[in-house]
């Protein structure tokens, strides 16, 4: 049966050490770089954010329990070019936001991401399967980065809240109907898309 041979459990145990070795060499980003980009998918699901039904009651008290949820919602009114535009401040503002928020602290994301690779990914058929992980990935890292894209700060209790109301959204009805759109746009090249989203 997979997984209980002794040598796959070995091997498979030394996988994250020769991912890292392969990220310190630069392997990996050499082979990021080669890959064709697919631009469009990333910007689509900025603007489909804009029609989640997040729970946004989970919130701290703060400035931006008012304003993000409409700064969220005005997401499906952009066109082509405000979206590129936008999608290129999300990705420079999520790099400051990881040095700031999680460069040190890795394991907020860390534990998160385990979770939902041991719980939806592990075991399933191919690699159709990553694509709505990175999609949630990508959009939980959206949400953050859209909330400190004003400079406001950015507290523990603020990150640990933006999960739950992403959490509880991905149990939603809502999310069921969403999730579809998703797999329409991963449908073609799930796994170029998937990796798409993580340059």
């Amino acid at each position: 049966m997979p997984g209980r041979d002794g040598d796959i459990l070995a091997r498979l145990t030394t996988l994250p050490q020769a991912l890292g070795d392969h990220a310190q060499k630069g392997t990996l980003q050499a082979q990021f770089a080669q890959l064709p980009p697919v631009p469009q998918l990333a910007r689509q699901l900025v603007t489909l954010l804009g029609s989640f039904a997040f729970d946004w009651s989970i919130l701290p008290e703060s400035p931006r329990k008012a304003s993000l949820p409409l700064q969220v919602t005005l997401l499906t009114l952009h066109d082509a070019n405000s979206e590129a535009l936008l999608q290129q401040q999300l990705k420079v503002q999520w790099q400051t936001t990881w040095q700031q928020h999680f460069a040190a602290a890795p394991w907020m994301m860390r534990n998160w991401l385990i979770y939902r690779v041991y719980h939806d990914v592990i075991g399933q058929a191919d690699g159709a399967d990553y694509c709505p992980l990175v999609c949630d990935f990508y959009l939980i890292r959206t949400l953050i980065s859209l909330w400190t894209l004003d400079g406001s700060p950015l507290r523990k209790e603020d990150i640990f809240a933006l999960f739950a109301v992403f959490e509880r959204w991905r149990e939603s009805e809502n999310a069921a109907a969403i999730r579809q759109q998703l797999q329409s746009l991963c449908a073609a090249e799930p796994l170029l898309s998937a990796f798409s989203l993580l340059t």
